[in-house]
């Protein structure tokens, strides 16, 4: 049996080497920066969940993969062509500032017709089809048209977009590594209710209204909860600190708004997750705390009763130093 001081000191070890990962882990501006300092040319957008890179030349298929490969790694990560695996990611890329009437490589190549597939192994879901086999995925937009998605010869010269390359996770699968448990406690399970009702009824389990830090995770949910449509999260808008952060204070930036951008830092109001359909892996919108809608609790599943009652205890602190102003489910 492990004694307690061994413990407590593997559990210092692994919050000293989290607390080195958080610090070693470089932003998106941070990279920016960087490639501009270096022989990576600086078209180079940041976004709530991504890092893009455009290229600055027309290439053909084979030779664009080459050049994101040849990028600066991100936190480790290497660079390939982008794959957008969902609506609200195609209407995130369309909104950064983009060449008009050229065209952008995209990281698909149909090898069959019936069943195309993203280079990362994730299914091809946004509705234009092939024609035949060998082509490859583009868009392109202008002032009038908006984002138009065609296939074309692999061969032909085309600008591109690169991002960090992250193996596809079937939403099946997105919670075998992590370590939250989900649940809508049964007495709640059809009921719609405010934001603040609904972390109340969450920390009655000792629990907290469930975050998404990751795409694991919002795979995960997705996976479990999309029926739901809607359901409130456990981000709120610190107008102090002029961010939205998780209730439990995790730094994670993962971030998945609607339309793409993060609503004003001024702006009022509590966070849901909409699941508009079975093509989109879910998005973030800010609304009226006090509107009705679902909830999902989460707990660490690695967590003891002492640990759920320190969270607990460690996140009502937190909100009751704005239970005035909670309708607006802010802190100031």
């Amino acid at each position: 049996m492990i004694s307690f001081h061994l413990k407590f000191l593997l559990y210092v070890t692994t919050f000293l080497d989290l607390l080195l990962f958080y610090k070693c882990q470089q932003t998106c501006d941070q990279y920016a920066e960087a490639a501009g300092n270096t022989q990576v040319p600086n078209p180079i957008q940041c976004t709530a969940t991504s890092v893009y890179y455009f290229t600055p030349l027309e290439e053909s298929f084979e030779d664009a993969r080459k050049t994101c490969q040849d990028l600066p790694p991100f936190n480790g990560v290497q660079f390939d062509l982008v794959v957008i695996e969902s609506q609200e990611e195609l209407d995130v890329i369309v909104t950064l500032p983009l060449r008009l009437s050229v065209f952008y490589r995209l990281g698909l190549m149909a090898n069959s017709i019936s069943n195309p597939t993203w280079i990362n192994g994730a299914p091809y879901t946004l509705g234009v089809e092939p024609p035949e086999d060998g082509l490859c995925l583009e868009f392109s937009q202008t002032t009038e048209i908006p984002a138009q998605l065609v296939f074309s010869t692999c061969e032909i010269p085309r600008f591109t977009i690169c991002e960090p390359s992250l193996p596809y996770i079937p939403p099946s699968e997105a919670c075998n590594e992590i370590k939250s448990q989900y649940f809508i406690p049964e007495e709640n399970a059809d009921v719609q209710i405010s934001w603040e009702d609904a972390q109340s009824a969450c920390m009655e389990e000792n629990a907290k209204l469930a975050t998404i830090q990751s795409l694991k995770e919002n795979l995960c949910l997705f996976e479990k909860f999309a029926s739901l449509n809607t359901f409130w999260l456990g981000l709120i808008n610190n107008l102090s600190k002029k961010k939205f952060q998780w209730i439990d204070n995790d730094n994670s930036a993962y971030r998945s708004w609607c339309d793409g951008r993060q609503p004003p830092l001024g702006s009022e109001g509590c966070v849901v997750v909409r699941f508009p359909s079975e093509q989109t892996t879910g998005c973030f919108d800010l609304v009226d705390c006090d509107e009705s809608h679902n909830f999902v609790c989460e707990i660490q599943t690695g967590c003891n009763e002492y640990c759920l009652q320190t969270l607990t205890q460690s996140i009502s602190k937190s909100l009751q130093k704005s239970k005035n102003d909670c309708a607006s489910c802010r802190i100031e």
